[in-house]
């Protein structure tokens, strides 16, 4: 699924940003040789990179609850 339209960032290539070592949207849209454009996809790219980099079952910081 694309993630910024403006640049064609799918979330492939945010997951792939992630792995040679993003850890900020700017990151991100460097790995990728781009810039931010119109703006509408950083909440969305927020959320694709929260969720890869807190896969289900790993630390979060969060207690479970018991």
């Amino acid at each position: 699924m694309y993630v910024c339209i403006c640049n064609a960032i799918n979330e492939r290539r945010v997951h792939g940003a992630i792995a040679d070592g993003a850890a900020r949207l700017s990151e991100v849209f460097r790995k990728n040789g781009c810039r931010p454009q119109c703006g509408r996809c950083l909440a969305h790219m927020r959320e694709v990179m929260q969720t890869h980099a807190a896969p289900s079952g790993a630390e979060t910081g969060q207690r479970a609850h018991d």
